[in-house]
């Protein structure tokens, strides 16, 4: 379901074989990411390559993952965002509040 690496960098998170991060997915990958949390200063990175939608339970779990990195002085990072997903973090108001790695959340608007 997860694939986690150890880098030099901090862990680096990705989905295999998931295209939604709804109820049942949150709960699970929700215990085991906040254990990396808990060491003061990790960063986390979450790859959402491949994550086609996120559910509001699936936006509740990306918060907490936030919220706990911060409160250990860590870092809680997201990347590889496709652009539905893109569409619905504007949608729920969350397209600021991520640090997303190597380019912004927020799309050119024309």
């Amino acid at each position: 379901m997860l694939k986690i690496v150890r880098t030099d960098e901090g862990f680096h998170v990705t989905f295999l074989k998931i295209r939604r991060l709804n109820t049942v997915i949150s709960a699970i990958i929700e215990k085991q990411l906040m254990q990396l949390l808990e060491t003061p200063g990790t960063t986390l990175i979450l790859s959402l390559e491949g994550i086609r939608f996120i559910d509001s339970s699936g936006f509740d779990t990306l918060l907490k993952l936030d919220r706990a990195a911060r409160a250990h002085h860590g870092r809680f990072v997201i990347d590889r965002i496709a652009p539905e997903v893109t569409e619905l973090l504007h949608l729920v108001g969350l397209q600021n509040h991520f640090k997303v790695a190597g380019r912004p959340v927020r799309e050119e608007t024309h």
